[in-house]
């Protein structure tokens, strides 16, 4: 399993809604994200459960995005691998 929290931050002088995105998947298999909103009037945390199975030879794929101000594009982190999760997690 995996747990966390994600905590964005909004441009406080943002006029349209962002959003953020957590992502997981694997190299042979499929990727799988939510994304929320936040902002003003929205929830500032965000909780993340994953739970999934794995290949005995591959780790699971992790990577964080979010919207910017400039015409809400996506920017993402580095794409992190966990391979000392369980095969099934």
């Amino acid at each position: 399993m995996i747990k966390g929290t994600l905590e964005p931050h909004a441009e406080k002088d943002s006029f349209t809604s962002e959003y953020v995105a957590f992502e997981h998947g694997s190299v042979s298999g499929s990727w799988y994200g939510q994304t929320f909103e936040y902002g003003p009037g929205k929830p500032s945390k965000r909780d993340i459960l994953v739970r999934g199975s794995r290949n005995e030879d591959e780790g699971v794929m992790i990577k964080v995005g979010a919207t910017t101000g400039s015409f809400n594009t996506f920017n993402y982190g580095d794409t992190v691998t966990i391979d000392t999760l369980p095969l099934t997690y």
